[in-house]
C-alpha cells in the first residue's frame, strides 16, 4: 500500500481531524480512519481525546488508513461547515469511497499499545489523538494545532488517559488509589482536600498516615513512575 496523505487541515481554526478507530479482534493489525470535521467549542463533535506518553521514537509499527465512512450526529452534519468539507463528501458519497484506497501510516509502539486497547471488537471509537490528528511534519499546522490543543481536550466527551500495558501490580495500584479517592474530596475554592461527607476518618489531614501496608505502596510508587507522570 501507498504511504497516507494528509489533506491540508484549514488555518481558521473551525475543523479538526479525528480518528475512527475501526472494530477488529484484540492481536489484529489496527485500522483506523482519519476525517475532517467541522469544530467549535460549544458545539463540539463526539470524540474521546487520548493522552498517553509517546515512548522511545523507535522501531515504528505501520497501520492501515482506510476511506473515511463514519457518519457525525445529525445535529453536526446540519452545519454550512459541515456540508462544504470534504468529509461530508466522503461520508456520503458511497460510490467515490468505493474508489478510494487504503493507505500505510506509520505510529510509534506505544500509541499502537493504547489503541490495541482501547480498541472495541464491535463498534467502531472515536478519538482526538495528537500524533494522528495533527499533521506531524508540517511545522505551521502543527504550531497551530499545539496552540489549540487545551480547547480540543476540554472539549472533548471523555480524556482518555492510556498509561501503559498492565503490569503485576497495577490493578493493586488502581484499586488502592481508587479507595483514597473516595475519601476525600478536592475543595477547588481553595486548593484543599476535605474529608468526604459522610466518611467517619480524616485522610485529608497530613498527620493522618495511609493504612497501606508495603506491597500497595510498591505499586503505587511502579505506577506513579511510569513515563506518563514524568512527562508532566
Amino acid at each position: 500500500m501507498n504511504p497516507y496523505i494528509y489533506q491540508p487541515l484549514p488555518s481558521n481554526g473551525r475543523q479538526i481531524r479525528l480518528v475512527v478507530l475501526l472494530p477488529d479482534p484484540p492481536k489484529a493489525r489496527i485500522r483506523l480512519q482519519i476525517t475532517i470535521v467541522p469544530f467549535s467549542s460549544s458545539n463540539p463533535p463526539p470524540y474521546e481525546a487520548l493522552s498517553y506518553a509517546w515512548g522511545r521514537k523507535a522501531n515504528p509499527v505501520t497501520i492501515i488508513v482506510e476511506p473515511p465512512s463514519f457518519r457525525l450526529p445529525r445535529r453536526h452534519r446540519g452545519s454550512s461547515a459541515y456540508l462544504r468539507s470534504k468529509y461530508a463528501i466522503a461520508a456520503t458519497d458511497t460510490s467515490k469511497m468505493k474508489k478510494l484506497a487504503s493507505f500505510d501510516l506509520q505510529i510509534w509502539p506505544n500509541l499502537e499499545s493504547a489503541l490495541k486497547h482501547l480498541r472495541f471488537v464491535d463498534r467502531p471509537r472515536v478519538l482526538w489523538i495528537d500524533a494522528v490528528c495533527i499533521n506531524q511534519p508540517d511545522q505551521q499546522e502543527k504550531t497551530r494545532e499545539i496552540w489549540r490543543m487545551g480547547n480540543i481536550y476540554r472539549a472533548a466527551r471523555r480524556v482518555v488517559v492510556f498509561l501503559g500495558p498492565e503490569t503485576s501490580d497495577s490493578a493493586m495500584a488502581v484499586k488502592a488509589l481508587s479507595h483514597l479517592g473516595h475519601q476525600v474530596v478536592m475543595d477547588w475554592a481553595n486548593w484543599q482536600l476535605r474529608k468526604a461527607p459522610g466518611r467517619k476518618t480524616d485522610w485529608s489531614k497530613s498527620s493522618f498516615i495511609l493504612p497501606y501496608e508495603g506491597s500497595k505502596w510498591r505499586a503505587i510508587n511502579s505506577m506513579l513512575n511510569l513515563e506518563w507522570f514524568q512527562r508532566l
